[in-house]
């Protein structure tokens, strides 16, 4: 058996919405440098960098890979959760926001998606304390409110603003 094969079968659909995650998560990644590590599941953050920063990724994107009447309304999943902590082999006692930068891509293409394509993305990015001074327990964001806090920035941009 060859990689190629399985990825051919478990992900022929880079536009399903677990699959779309894991893309952005890797976009973000590769142009901080961090794609060299693998992807960790059952962290309290998606990757942290050199420097110790970590950083949560969310996706969203308006058409999905099932039949539509019109496209999706965006919101990003931001709610406060408990977390497995690796060193006790527990769950945190308290729900919270464990990172402490959030990049919010939404995949904006509405035709001929390729959500490799960089250029078919808009990044948003947030200091978590400002999200939870905005928006406290809530659970999910939606674009427009997203937008009254931050601005989108270019993808090779990306890692000078999270770095700052």
């Amino acid at each position: 058996m060859r990689k190629e094969e399985f990825y051919n079968w478990a992900y022929p659909d880079l536009n399903n919405n677990k699959t779309r995650a894991d893309v952005a998560e890797f976009l973000v990644a590769k142009v901080l440098g961090l794609d060299r590590v693998q992807k960790r599941d059952w962290q309290s953050y998606d990757m942290i960098t050199e420097k110790g920063l970590k950083i949560e990724v969310k996706a969203s994107a308006y058409i999905q890979s099932w039949k539509q009447s019109k496209p999706s309304q965006i919101r990003f999943d931001i709610a406060p959760k408990v977390f497995w902590n690796e060193e006790t082999g527990s769950y945190s006692q308290t729900k919270q926001r464990n990172a402490d930068v959030y990049v919010f891509c939404l995949l904006k293409e509405m035709e001929n998606i390729n959500p490799l394509n960089t250029s078919q993305w808009e990044f948003y990015v947030c200091k978590t304390y400002l999200l939870d001074q905005v928006y406290g327990a809530q659970k999910s964001v939606g674009l427009k409110s997203l937008r009254e806090i931050t601005t989108s920035v270019e993808y090779q941009d990306l890692i000078g603003i999270v770095s700052r």
